[in-house]
């Protein structure tokens, strides 16, 4: 799980899980505290961390077996123009190729090493991206 600010720069990574984790599960494990009014913007595997933190905005549900409503859908939409930042700032870590395919390295620890290198260059490309040479 990744915190990101708005310009694509990664703020926060948990540690990494093997395996299938559900999102949620990982939010209560990694007992994060965010202070002042930072808004989070979540999706919808996130659900009910909205009664943790006061300023997470999640999409609406799509209730079973009926259509959301039009201004729902609206709202979803404009969320996920939103959020589409998140997933720029994965895709500028998976960049690196080593990430991008199966990682064949022996442990889990070297692994989430070679992850936190690429959240680290990928920041430094951001940092660095509107800078005048």
């Amino acid at each position: 799980m990744a915190i990101c600010e708005p310009n694509q720069k990664i703020v926060y990574i948990t540690h990494g899980f093997e395996g299938k984790t559900h999102d949620k599960m990982i939010w209560d494990d990694g007992k994060i505290e965010i202070k002042g009014g930072i808004c989070l913007l979540a999706d919808l595997g996130f659900l009910g961390i909205d009664k943790d933190y006061q300023n997470a905005i999640l999409p609406f549900k799509k209730p079973k077996e009926e259509e959301l409503e039009p201004h729902k859908k609206k709202v979803n939409k404009e969320l996920a123009a939103l959020r589409v930042e998140v997933e720029h700032a994965f895709a500028g870590v998976k960049r690196l190729k080593i990430i991008r395919n199966k990682i064949r390295l022996k442990t889990f620890q070297v692994r989430e090493t070679m992850f936190r290198i690429a959240v680290a260059l990928h920041n430094m490309r951001v940092q660095y991206r509107y800078m005048e040479n």
